[in-house]
């Protein structure tokens, strides 16, 4: 069986309908080599038809006068009804026996030898090649960069998206556009099919999780915005999940300005465990107080 749910949004206000997936593998018993189709050339809009920008306010914060509930004012979209992140209820979940386990190629063996950290004065960013990408959905999703969102403390109170109002200490995202039909992320963004995002909740666990030392042990190299710092490549899949079968699915929008409401997000049941010594350092980066 199969539940459709409304969820709430945290802080904007909204009803969704979310899908449930248990996740179908059509893969069978073998081992399947995996590989991101050759993208179509993307199918550009003609120049009178593309819509005005949003505003772009000079700056926007967590919290305080340029907080939540001013966007709007600059940017907006951030005042519509579609917005993320929202609060998972699972009792109003439907669940969607059709759709398959979430499949991806290029993440174990990127195609480059290295990586780029940076931080864009609200979170840490590690920008990937367009050779990694989404391989079970109908159109080429290619990954753009996977970034952080985390609480000052280590209780639930970091990640944005709750599951029957439970938080966990952060949330990492892996940001796909749609490269069939647009040419980079920054023009997928504005458009209703233009993105995907990968969600995981991050909490603490006994033991440290070596995956994520790939990118924590670099985070004194960004402490400041505008920082950027070139990583090793390493395997980009051991940050997520063990099982990808399952996860909530919902139509959405970016979580911060300029928030348009172009994110099929995709967001994992299963929880990805950090030790304490690895969160902290994540929750007293310097970068800013609420990201």
């Amino acid at each position: 069986m199969k539940m459709l749910a409304a969820g709430r949004v945290l802080a904007l206000g909204g009803v969704f309908l979310l899908l449930w997936g248990a996740g179908q593998s059509d893969q069978g018993t073998g081992v399947i080599s995996l590989s991101c189709p050759f993208p179509k050339p993307p199918q550009l809009p003609k120049s009178d038809s593309f819509q005005p920008r949003a505003p772009v306010g000079s700056h926007w914060t967590y919290e305080g006068a340029q907080g939540p509930e001013f966007w709007k004012k600059d940017y907006p979209h951030c005042g519509q009804e579609s917005q993320s992140p929202i609060n998972i209820d699972t009792e109003v979940v439907t669940f969607a026996p059709s759709l398959k386990d979430i499949q991806l190629a290029g993440y174990r063996k990127p195609n480059i030898s290295s990586f780029s950290l940076s931080n864009n004065g609200h979170t840490v960013q590690l920008d990937l090649p367009s050779s990694m990408c989404i391989a079970s959905l109908s159109s080429r999703y290619s990954a753009a960069q996977l970034h952080f969102h985390w609480g000052n403390d280590t209780a639930r109170t970091g990640s944005e998206h709750r599951v029957n109002g439970m938080g966990a200490p952060a949330e990492m995202h892996v940001v796909h556009y749609n490269s069939e039909k647009y040419p980079n992320a920054k023009e997928a963004m504005r458009e209703e099919d233009g993105l995907v995002v990968l969600g995981i909740l991050l909490e603490v666990g006994d033991k440290n999780n070596p995956a994520y030392e790939n990118i924590l042990s670099h985070l004194e190299s960004v402490a400041f915005a505008g920082q950027q710092v070139t990583i090793p490549s390493f395997d980009v899949q051991s940050l997520l999940p063990t099982e990808l079968g399952k996860y909530f699915t919902y139509s959405g929008s970016l979580t911060t300005p300029p928030c348009y409401q172009s994110v099929h997000w995709i967001i994992f049941h299963q929880r990805v465990r950090l030790s304490l010594s690895q969160v902290g350092p994540l929750i007293s980066a310097k970068l800013c107080k609420h990201c």
